[in-house]
């Protein structure tokens, strides 16, 4: 039994609005029934607009939630519960472009992670090559996590060797990347075998 209400009370309670917008970030992974509840119908009863009010299992009592906008993000529709679906108004969007990806990383990605890592105190940066790379390593992925991952592991090694005393540049160039073997890790070659179905 939980002891506390649940997240949408507990948001609620913290944002201090009766008509806030609410994220429900990647529905379309939504667990099964399981022992912790049914995520799925929870959602229903959440985005029902016949339904007059909410109760929350801890409170009890009925909480209105007509006044509440709820956005709900998903990476495939397939995933999403067929009954949740209809419920919805689909909104579709493009993944980034790789000229997006490039400038979302230079602009953004890069002088973050450069930051935390404290490279940026040491005038560190990235080539364009070096972006492109690595871009060009997250093709198939449509948003730019993959590409954040990738550039963490970049300025991760660029701070070890720099501790080591065996970073010879401080511009991240596309040579220290497939020098580093980075990309091998986020991406490996399999190896074929024979009985083994690769796509």
């Amino acid at each position: 039994m939980n002891a506390f209400p649940g997240a949408i009370i507990r948001t609620l309670s913290g944002c201090g609005s009766s008509a806030p917008v609410l994220l429900l970030d990647e529905v379309d992974k939504i667990p099964s029934a399981s022992n912790k509840g049914d995520c799925g119908s929870i959602f229903l009863d959440i985005l029902d607009s016949n339904r007059s009010a909410f109760v929350d299992y801890y409170l009890q009592v009925p909480v209105d939630l007509s006044e509440v906008f709820f956005i709900c993000t998903a990476n495939a529709e397939e995933g999403i519960p067929k009954p949740l679906l209809d419920r919805m108004e689909i909104i579709r969007l493009q993944g980034y472009t790789d000229a997006e990806k490039f400038q979302i990383a230079k602009r953004h990605i890069i002088p973050q992670m450069l930051y935390e890592s404290g490279l940026d105190k040491l005038d560190y940066g990235f080539s364009d090559d070096s972006i492109g790379v690595l871009v060009d390593a997250c093709t198939a992925n449509k948003g730019v996590r993959e590409l954040e991952r990738l550039v963490v592991s970049v300025c991760r090694r660029a701070a070890l060797l720099f501790l080591e005393n065996e970073m010879e540049s401080t511009i991240i160039t596309e040579s220290f990347i497939t020098e580093q073997n980075i990309l091998k890790k986020f991406c490996p070659v399999k190896e074929r075998r024979i009985g083994f179905y690769y796509e």
